[in-house]
């Protein structure tokens, strides 16, 4: 798709083709379109109770935005924001008993690779979308779109191993894990950094991905690691290492 509109710029010029006659979807404002179909996805109230919409609703409402994200870089940018507004909305994060609408805004986030919704998917990483039921351990949809979205994600997912909820912190954790050798580097730098907190945690992710820079990074830390309660983390962290390691 990224080659038609400069297919149709060069062919506007060669041929005087009125602006009018190129591309109709460039500039084209979809907000009331995207609006239409998103509101597919409400639960609906019939008889003092409350359905959710089925999957075959969500299936096509899903492709239809892709199919207006992928058509023009405007079309793109207004789906992907009133996505991010969807994950950001309290009342589509509580649907019952499945925050569709939600989930499905953070799952086309990670099919798009939306790097402007990385803060807010880092931000939602303890949520599953799952209200009132037995939420399954792999349903982690946040970290799913964190995955796709990949090295871009490293940053904000290295500043969330310092938060204050525990679940993002383990989360954040685990999908820099995923993310693998991308990530070397920043966690390398966040070893290397003011925040202790951070840096038995960054170890940590090192141990999981492996690796000889790795490994002395997390060895190069302890030697200097003054704080006798950090190093010990440091050291269960190449502990850690070792363990996974040497069995492979």
């Amino acid at each position: 798709m990224n080659m038609v509109v400069p297919l149709l710029v060069l062919m506007s010029v060669l041929f005087q083709i009125p602006t009018s006659q190129r591309s109709p979807d460039v500039g084209r404002d979809h907000a009331s379109e995207i609006a239409v179909l998103l509101r597919q996805l409400y639960p609906i109230e019939t008889d003092n109770t409350v359905k959710t919409p089925n999957p075959e609703a969500g299936q096509r409402v899903e492709l239809k935005l892709t199919q207006i994200a992928e058509q023009s870089p405007e079309g793109r940018a207004q789906v992907i924001e009133a996505l991010i507004k969807v994950v950001e909305d309290p009342e589509a994060m509580r649907e019952w008993p499945i925050a569709r609408r939600w989930m499905l805004a953070v799952d086309l986030l990670g099919y798009l690779r939306a790097t402007e919704a990385i803060d807010v998917l880092v931000r939602n990483l303890d949520h599953t979308g799952e209200n009132g039921i037995m939420s399954s351990i792999h349903m982690k949809p946040v970290n799913g779109a964190l995955d796709n979205i990949g090295e871009p994600a490293v940053p904000a997912l290295i500043r969330a191993l310092a938060g204050d909820d525990e679940e993002i912190r383990d989360q954040a954790a685990a999908t820099l894990g995923r993310i693998g050798k991308p990530a070397l580097s920043g966690l390398l730098e966040a070893l290397s950094g003011d925040q202790p907190s951070v840096k038995g945690r960054a170890a940590l992710v090192l141990a999981l991905i492996g690796g000889k820079e790795a490994k002395q990074g997390i060895e190069r830390a302890i030697e200097m690691e003054k704080n006798e309660e950090h190093r010990r983390e440091l050291r269960e962290a190449l502990t850690e290492f070792n363990r996974r390691w040497s069995e492979q």
